[in-house]
């Protein structure tokens, strides 16, 4: 048996025994899927997310914090990295799209991964396989390595249509944006990504580059709002069609999330509080009606919207329920954020043992096994 796919198999069998995430099993089930050659045979919750396609190109701390306390609770050793990039070197190209997606959220190691991914660059590169391709760049684009760049462009070369190749260059533009900080070559991507709005995604895919593109103005003192507001109208009128998937209306209700939170933080450094409550709020309640999914990602930041603006009563009532929306999915973040608002909130309103003893499960218990008890 695969030495990786044996410590998955011990995990499960162990923690029955031991308090876990509820997410766990959904991603030991994923993971064994695709370590065994097999596909998972469901649809993934947001329990599960894909880490390896975001546009974002970030690197997720969460993964590797929810596999490690785990460990931690488990008594288990952790894998060795080594194992995963030989992992990486071995797998069949065919099925190592998967591999690559099912490791980076079980175990989040993005170096170990990234390793494996440039010992055969070569033969990555020239796979023909959109998702390999993808797949392998936002490995190496969240760790910084300009290795990335010519991953995206042969994933551009492999798209089978003018959405794939907008999203491979999407991610070349944020990775020169966020990660190199040069704004002259991203915008270069930028107007090529604009080039493949033409399929029936072009106006949820325009509203994602104009996202992008705020960033780029709020650096160079340009209209970044403008940009983001411009983004919210093509997600509205794209929400608003009939003719679209479940499952594409419910990632354009969270890109209208994301734009309204990155509208907020945009009002909250103008010192437009107020403004920037009412957007958080009707954000909210936006996300209870259309993409309860992702809820507590708006939750936890109107939670933190609150308190920046010195409604305690409400951060407190949004922490709470932001930390019980993201509990149950392993959201590490969100649920550290979510105390630590919650801890603030209470000291500040001269609850002080009750704010430490949440705030002491901070760092005590990231997964949230225990709750906000105080």
């Amino acid at each position: 048996m695969d030495s990786i796919f044996a410590h998955l198999v011990f995990i499960e069998a162990t923690g029955h025994r031991y308090p876990s995430s509820p997410a766990l099993a959904e991603r030991i089930s994923v993971a064994c899927s695709s370590l065994s050659g097999g596909l998972y045979r469901y649809a993934r919750s947001i329990g599960a997310p894909f880490y390896v396609t975001d546009l974002g190109v970030r690197l997720i701390p969460d993964p590797k914090i929810f596999y490690k306390e785990h460990c931690k609770i488990f008594g288990v050793p952790q894998i060795s990295p080594k194992l995963i990039e030989e992992r990486i070197v071995q797998e069949d190209l065919a099925n190592l799209a998967s591999v690559i997606d099912s490791i980076i959220l079980f175990f989040g190691d993005y170096e170990a991964v990234a390793a494996g991914i440039k010992t055969r660059m070569k033969s990555v590169c020239k796979s023909n396989d959109y998702s390999l391709l993808i797949h392998s760049g936002v490995v190496l684009a969240a760790l910084g390595d300009a290795n990335c760049m010519p991953l995206f462009e042969a994933a551009s070369e492999a798209a089978v249509n003018s959405s794939e190749a907008y999203g491979a260059h999407h991610r070349a533009a944020a990775f020169l944006l966020k990660r190199e900080r040069d704004d002259v070559a991203s915008a270069k991507q930028m107007r090529t990504a604009r080039s493949y709005l033409k399929d029936s995604d072009a106006e949820v895919n325009a509203a994602l580059l104009d996202n992008l593109n705020a960033l780029r103005l709020l650096r160079g003192g340009g209209d970044a709002f403008s940009a983001l507001e411009e983004s919210s109208r093509h997600l509205m009128a794209y929400i608003s069609r009939s003719d679209i998937a479940a499952d594409d209306y419910s990632r354009a209700c969270r890109y209208k999330s994301q734009v309204s939170i990155n509208m907020t933080q945009l009002l909250l450094l103008d010192g437009l509080q107020s403004q920037a409550m009412d957007v958080m709020l009707e954000n909210v309640n936006f996300c209870r009606m259309n993409s309860f999914d992702y809820l507590g990602e708006a939750l936890a930041e109107a939670s933190y919207t609150a308190y920046i603006v010195g409604d305690l009563p409400m951060a407190e009532k949004l922490a709470r329920e932001a930390f019980w929306r993201n509990y149950p999915i392993g959201a590490i973040r969100a649920i550290r954020g979510s105390r630590e608002i919650l801890a603030a909130s209470l000291f500040k309103t001269g609850r002080t043992d009750a704010a430490e003893s949440v705030a002491s499960l901070v760092e005590t218990d990231p997964l949230g096994l225990k709750g906000v008890h105080d």
